[in-house]
């Protein structure tokens, strides 16, 4: 069962939400939950925390935050599935924001780079043409 206030899980025992304090009625408003479901539950809970946290460390290397957006994004899905994770939806927030940033940045250079690199014929060709007019300028 869950807090109808907070979505805090109940065992089905308590008279007060042991974290937000409001009155238990069990009623028809309340469905009971298995075991299963809420171990399925700890268990998104669990992984959008580390989901969080991996993708957090893959933004400290540059190359890896657009697998760090995927993740991110998947743990903070995650996150909103287990019943208002809040430790969960900051920390995946916070790494998909970083991850929007830093990869747009890394696209802007790559596309800099690839639009003003010039190609290794036009390169050669000048070589070519500085070699001449440097031979042609030292004759003696």
């Amino acid at each position: 069962m869950y807090c109808q206030k907070c979505s805090q899980i109940l065992t089905g025992n308590e008279k007060y939400c042991p974290q937000c304090g409001k009155k238990i009625n069990y009623s028809s408003d309340y469905q009971a939950i298995t075991i299963k479901e809420k171990n399925s539950t700890e268990n998104m809970r669990s992984a959008s925390i580390a989901l969080g946290i991996i993708s957090l460390i893959g933004l400290s290397l540059f190359i890896f935050s657009p697998i760090s957006l995927i993740l991110s994004l998947i743990g903070l899905i995650f996150a909103i599935k287990a019943n208002k994770n809040t430790a969960g939806i900051i920390l995946n927030a916070i790494s998909l924001f970083l991850a929007v940033i830093i990869t747009t940045f890394i696209g802007l250079i790559l596309y800099f780079i690839i639009t003003e690199s010039r190609s290794l014929p036009d390169i050669l060709n000048d070589y070519y043409q500085q070699n001449e007019a440097y031979s042609e300028a030292n004759k003696f």
